[in-house]
């Protein structure tokens, strides 16, 4: 759908949603389950387990713990050989386990997100050249929020 000069459309992406470094991108541009590292670009956040279905006899459900939390930088979401391509979901740089706890809705929210804001602010530049800091300015809610009052609501609700 046309937006202004620019044209949006979803797609699979087949080439960009595989397991890090293996198009030599730097390991800050991928995501990784690695417990509380931030990256300087983060653009999401989740606590979500390691759930991956690629084998023929189960799956692996990996919990973590209560405290864990892990980001996704935006440098993962960004082919470093293109100019105005932003991916999210299933299609961002990262290795397997991490590409299995960020594919749910909260995460793919907060990079759809942060994809649409990284397009505004690159105008008709580069998405490679935007204000890093003006992104995380408008993503921080998805990044920093701790609503204490909004997480003991929903724990009441749910009885525990």
């Amino acid at each position: 759908m046309p937006l202004g000069r620019r044209a949006c459309a979803a797609t699979a992406c087949p080439a960009f949603g595989r397991p890090a470094g293996s198009s030599g991108a730097s390991s800050s541009r991928s995501t990784t389950c690695a417990p509380g590292r931030q990256f300087s670009d983060a653009i999401a956040r989740t606590a979500w387990p390691i759930e991956l279905h690629d084998r023929a006899d189960g799956y692996i459900w990996e919990p973590f713990s209560d405290d864990h939390v892990h980001y996704v930088p935006f440098g993962s979401l960004v082919p470093a050989e293109a100019d105005n391509i932003v991916a999210a979901g299933r299609c961002i740089d990262g290795d397997n386990a991490a590409l299995s706890s960020v594919r749910v809705m909260g995460p793919c929210i907060a990079m759809g997100a942060a994809a649409a804001h990284a397009l505004d602010l690159a105008g008709n530049g580069s998405v490679q050249q935007i204000d890093i800091a003006a992104l995380r300015r408008r993503v921080r809610d998805n990044v920093e929020r701790a609503d204490e009052a909004a997480v003991t609501r929903l724990w009441r609700r749910r009885g525990t």
